[in-house]
């Protein structure tokens, strides 16, 4: 597994970890870098993108496109 992957990962499981302490959480990927992950956690944009899309691709996380374009990304609702 390469370091970016890693990375990757480890985004994820904090995401997860947020979710499930703020169930009804929604953001934006900049909304998210900056609220949810802890303050001594810098990740760039790419490496949340990638964590968010994962979460959304094994359904963690569900994505909704606003009318203005913009994404918020949320828990999955079954």
């Amino acid at each position: 597994m390469r370091h970016g992957d890693d990375t990757v990962q480890f985004i994820a499981a904090i995401l997860l970890e947020y979710i499930d302490c703020h169930p009804h959480a929604a953001d934006s990927n900049e909304g998210i870098r900056r609220w949810w992950l802890p303050g001594h956690i810098a990740a760039c944009s790419a490496s949340v993108d990638a964590a968010l899309e994962q979460l959304v691709q094994v359904g963690e996380l569900a994505r909704r496109q606003l009318p203005d374009g913009g994404v918020l990304y949320m828990r999955r609702r079954t």
